[in-house]
């Protein structure tokens, strides 16, 4: 795998050179701090045009980013993209940004690795909240076993929300932006039958994610476990207006629902874990105190 040198700056700026025009993320959220959401990260991607889009990811273990697959894909084209850079909050001894690739996908999730960040600095002391979030397993030294989560703590439950970068006008300012805006969720509705896959939450007074936040994690509040990663951000329910730039952030304000994939029994996404990072992902989840 290779990663940043002394010319990460460089290659940084280069790639923002070829950014949109603006980041298209969260509008009127809660105002919070990364560092309280350290888990957060940039995902930038790009292909043989050069030209990057930006989604947002969430840490899984020191070097796995979890992402929506929709990320790995132009949103223009449709072309695989094939070079990848994810940007994390900074921590004492880490780098800001680093190159990643691609350890596996399938229709709703990517997984990235990037070179391992410190564990220790990734689950500080409390009451510092762990830099890394929480998937509904419990590791151990045979399997990244899953366990089941009661659908009503997705379906009935009014302690869901996204966390995603704070819409920005300007590009300049996309990497340096430490603004993070936080939106309570409605109660997520279940997947239309026979014609939807995602879950759906309403959107109250244009309280919304954007297309920037695709990938952003979906957390519930799911009983004892606490506060659990359940799914991923992935689009908007948005009524036709031919009038609308369909790449601007005047789309996210119309949309009327926030939509979701779920990741709670995909056994795929464990043995994806497992394959990759699987020592790592075992260390980092007793030192955060996930499981004992």
């Amino acid at each position: 795998m290779r990663f940043f040198g002394p010319s990460a700056a460089a290659i940084l700026s280069m790639w923002l050179c070829h950014l949109l025009m603006q980041s298209e993320a969260v509008l009127n959220g809660d105002k919070v701090f990364w560092n309280g959401y350290g888990f957060m990260t940039k995902v930038l991607a790009r292909g043989e045009n050069r030209r990057a889009q930006s989604c947002t990811g969430s840490l899984i273990s020191p070097s796995l980013v979890l992402t929506a697959a929709e990320c790995m894909i132009n949103r223009t084209t449709r072309a695989k993209l094939t070079e990848f850079q994810v940007l994390v909050a900074k921590i004492k001894g880490s780098k800001k940004q680093y190159d990643a690739r691609l350890v596996d996908m399938n229709e709703n999730w990517a997984l990235l690795q990037i070179q391992p960040l410190n564990t220790t600095e990734l689950c500080p002391a409390e009451p510092i909240p762990p830099r890394m979030v929480k998937l509904n397993m419990k590791p151990s030294l045979l399997a990244a076993a899953q366990y089941s989560i009661d659908e009503a703590y997705i379906t009935d439950n009014d302690k869901c929300y996204l966390v995603g970068f704070e819409h920005s006008s300007d590009p300049a300012a996309f990497i340096p932006n430490q603004n993070v805006q936080r939106i309570s969720l409605e109660k997520l509705k279940k997947p239309e039958p026979d014609t939807g896959t995602f879950y759906r939450s309403r959107i109250v007074q244009n309280r919304t994610a954007c297309f920037d936040d695709t990938g952003a994690a979906l957390i519930c509040h799911v009983g004892i476990q606490g506060h659990v990663q359940v799914g991923l951000f992935q689009s908007l329910s948005i009524a036709e207006d031919n009038k609308l730039n369909k790449s601007s952030a005047a789309v996210c304000s119309k949309a009327a629902q926030m939509e979701f994939s779920l990741l709670t029994s995909d056994e795929r996404l464990s043995a994806a874990i497992q394959k990759a990072a699987f020592l790592e992902f075992i260390d980092a989840y007793t030192k955060c105190g996930y499981i004992s």
